[in-house]
């Protein structure tokens, strides 16, 4: 069964949360997950979705609050997609080694 790329990448945060150690409220998985499908149904749709370790959380904010005019996306899901971008910056477990962290 094929599982598009930021389905397993949400997974991965969810995993790397867990056994990382890190405490997560329920509702900001919550809603990072909710971006990830978000970010999975729209991101890829007009050009290849790009590696959420890419860019860091000031960068991310600016491009999503652009690609929601085009994506055609609410508020709140752009804000549901920030916080999936954000959260995975800030799980070291996903980071290659040597990556600057940044939030």
């Amino acid at each position: 069964m094929y599982q598009h790329p930021s389905t397993i990448i949400a997974l991965a945060i969810l995993l790397a949360c867990v056994l990382g150690g890190r405490v997560w409220s329920a509702d900001s998985m919550q809603e990072a997950a909710l971006g990830a499908k978000v970010f999975a149904a729209n991101c890829s749709r007009c050009h290849e979705a790009p590696d959420p370790a890419s860019r860091d959380g000031r960068a991310w904010r600016a491009i999503t609050m652009h690609m929601r005019v085009f994506a055609d996306i609410s508020r709140e899901e752009q804000q549901q997609v920030l916080r999936f971008l954000r959260t995975y910056n800030t799980v070291e477990m996903t980071r290659q080694a040597g990556a600057p962290a940044s939030r």
